[in-house]
């Protein structure tokens, strides 16, 4: 065989092995990223998937624009909670994370249950037992003050202000109600917000079980229905309605009293600031009085339980308010604490 052939057949073999590495190299699968979170585990062995109940709850939505805010984070990315982490360029990764396992279940959310204590803005030592996990996160982030140089909205989270009855704005020559029944509740939000009246891991879903209302030493006689029926005429409507909807009028009543006292104009809560306007749709400046009432009617629109996670206060509240912006009494009847 002379040197032309030697070498067409050396190259040839050259290409078939190429080509056979290059075939196997195509087949390999990548190697998948590694990341910080771990699989849930979802299998409790009863049927229940605690996964799939933390999905239809608030605290599986991320809500994007706090998660990636110094001092925001702490609160709606739960690896932050955890880390108790302020600034988001602290996080070892550049993405965000709702409210997921590990802000319960590690760091911080576990110490926290742990001690049963927190402070909240508006009120120092507040001992909720596991709630105190809860009350972290779930309350006004400041003190309301009529005065302050930043006049802000209620945070959305209110819960622990309108539960401790520490929250409302205060309103020169009214004194609110005050009752913190249920801010004594062992483990306050826990107790009625994490269900374990089944066999296995509590509801996941963070909706309350009112039935336990009524077995809990020292409270209801008897089991407490979602649409409970006020014990009064709270709004002045002429009838006495669900608890809820006794609320609602208020809220309502004091709404339109509100925007009569600014003539035509609107109030809203924006970018956590309650913007003013004339009725020309221009930003006004609103005197102490009327911003103090305007917060209180967010504040309880912002709670969110429609007065039940403090019936006593909420009524007094609204019903104080609307008589300062008004001048005159409340159509509705007073809250007797008694019932």
């Amino acid at each position: 065989m002379d040197r032309k052939k030697w070498l067409l057949l050396g190259l040839t073999f050259v290409l078939l092995a190429a080509s056979l590495v290059l075939v196997g190299c195509a087949q390999e699968e990548p190697e998948a990223p590694e990341t910080d979170v771990e699989e849930p585990v979802e299998d409790t062995g009863l049927g229940i998937d605690v996964v799939d109940e933390w999905v239809e709850s608030g605290h599986s939505k991320l809500v994007s624009g706090p998660a990636v805010e110094e001092d925001c984070v702490i609160c709606h990315d739960g690896g932050a909670f955890a880390e108790q982490i302020t600034d988001p360029t602290e996080l070892e990764r550049d993405w965000s994370v709702a409210t997921d396992c590990r802000a319960c279940h590690s760091g911080y959310g576990v110490e926290v249950a742990a001690k049963g204590v927190v402070d909240i803005p508006t009120m120092a030592g507040f001992e909720a037992g596991k709630g105190a996990l809860c009350a972290s996160c779930h309350n006004g982030r400041r003190v309301p003050d009529p005065a302050a140089e930043r006049r802000s909205a209620p945070h959305h989270s209110v819960q622990s202000d309108v539960l401790t009855a520490s929250g409302g704005m205060p309103l020169e020559g009214v004194t609110y109600l005050i009752t913190d029944q249920h801010a004594e509740i062992t483990d306050a939000c826990v107790a009625c917000h994490l269900d374990d009246s089944r066999e296995g891991p509590p509801v996941h879903t963070f909706e309350p079980n009112f039935s336990s209302c009524g077995e809990a030493e020292d409270c209801h006689d008897d089991p407490v229905d979602v649409e409970v029926v006020a014990a009064a005429d709270y709004d002045g409507d002429g009838s006495t309605e669900a608890f809820q909807d006794e609320v609602q009028g208020l809220l309502d009543a004091l709404d339109k009293a509100l925007l009569a006292e600014l003539g035509g104009g609107a109030y809203a809560a924006e970018r956590g600031a309650i913007v003013f306007t004339d009725e020309a749709s221009q930003t006004v400046v609103p005197t102490n009085e009327l911003y103090a009432a305007t917060y209180n009617k967010i504040l309880i629109e912002y709670d969110g339980s429609s007065g039940m996670h403090n019936p006593a206060f909420t009524v007094g509240l609204l019903q104080a308010t609307y008589e300062a912006v008004t001048g005159n009494p409340s159509p509705g009847e007073p809250f007797n604490q008694s019932n």
